[in-house]
């Protein structure tokens, strides 16, 4: 096997790895307005059956609203194929990961600290969605990874003419000694998986003490 196709299969791994990970918080993502959708269809039936009876139009809105997100949803699951090439305004795929790890985080015991300008201190212009989003979900699952016990991450973002920088700073005790509290199979996103997996997404990663700090043009 050659070095760039067994470089393919080790990236392909991690990127597996990562996803069934967060499968579930995916899966909850898209059952939810469905779920939602059942229970207002119920409350329709009800409600025609009884003559006069207010807020029929409203319940049919909200349940041609909760379809249409589920809809959304299921389409966005594209983004996740290998061969998928879309764009994307990198904030939105800093939040959506975030959004992501929320239940895995919480089961951890770790709570997320923004600064308050970080938002406003990175460039919308878009990046490679897929490689982007699997990299910062890579040291997001690094993170819970590293960290024993309730701790607190804090992310700050620091813009320079040229390129674009996010920091992640973990708490005082951290470990990598143990397997994580979510990732069923017992596999560590380590550092040379996350080298990989930002080298994929054009990132230029730093991973100094307590600190991993990561740019991108």
């Amino acid at each position: 096997m050659s070095s760039e196709n067994a470089q393919y299969w080790q990236l392909a791994g991690i990127q597996h790895a990562i996803f069934m990970r967060i499968f579930p918080s995916l899966r909850h993502g898209l059952v939810g307005p469905i779920s939602i959708a059942r229970m207002s269809t119920s409350i329709v039936r009800k409600l025609l059956t009884k003559e006069g009876q207010p807020g029929i139009a409203e319940q049919v809105a909200r349940i041609d609203q909760q379809l249409q997100e589920a809809v959304l949803a299921i389409r966005a699951l594209q983004s996740w194929e290998p061969a998928a090439n879309e764009l994307a305004n990198p904030l939105d795929l800093i939040q959506q990961g975030l959004q992501i790890m929320t239940t895995p985080f919480a089961m951890s015991q770790i709570e997320v600290s923004l600064a308050n300008d970080w938002a406003s201190s990175l460039s919308p212009t878009p990046v490679a969605q897929r490689a982007f989003l699997y990299a910062w979900l890579g040291v997001l699952c690094h993170c819970q990874d590293s960290i024993r016990g309730q701790a607190v991450l804090s992310i700050t973002a620091s813009p320079s003419p040229a390129n674009q920088e996010l920091v992640v700073t973990l708490p005082e005790t951290v470990t990598t000694d143990h397997a994580p509290a979510i990732d069923a199979s017992g596999l560590l996103i380590d550092q040379e998986a996350l080298h990989m997996l930002a080298q994929h997404a054009g990132w230029t990663m730093q991973y100094g003490h307590r600190q991993l700090s990561f740019t991108w043009a």
